[in-house]
């Protein structure tokens, strides 16, 4: 299997449909013997549900945008991490790599 390094630091493997890109949680349990990457991430896609912002959040993620536009879209990454009961279990690292992939411009305004 060919792997490579996404600019973010993730993992990049080459796939007949395109190139899957995996944390190294993913791909630790994608190299177990018997492991499914996509079946992975669809048992782990029904379990999430998506984050909808609702009014009261856009009005917190817009004050604190006013005043530094990276730490509102890092209350947005952690938002869309966190569980059902609001926790987020990460590291520094990790959240670096996280924002890195989901925000081009960390100052410009995603909501």
């Amino acid at each position: 299997m060919k792997t490579s390094f996404h600019p973010s630091g993730l993992i990049e493997i080459p796939t007949d449909k395109g190139t899957l890109v995996l944390t190294d949680e993913e791909y630790a349990k994608a190299t177990k013997r018997g492991a499914s990457v996509t079946h992975n991430r669809q048992l782990n896609s029904l379990k999430k549900q998506t984050f909808n912002p609702n009014r009261k959040f856009r009005r917190e993620y817009d004050r604190i945008f006013k005043t530094d536009p990276a730490a509102a879209n890092l209350f947005l990454l952690l938002a869309e991490l966190a569980d059902e009961y609001g926790q987020v279990v990460t590291d520094e690292l990790e959240i670096t790599r996280l924002m890195a992939a989901r925000f081009e411009d960390p100052r410009r305004y995603t909501l």
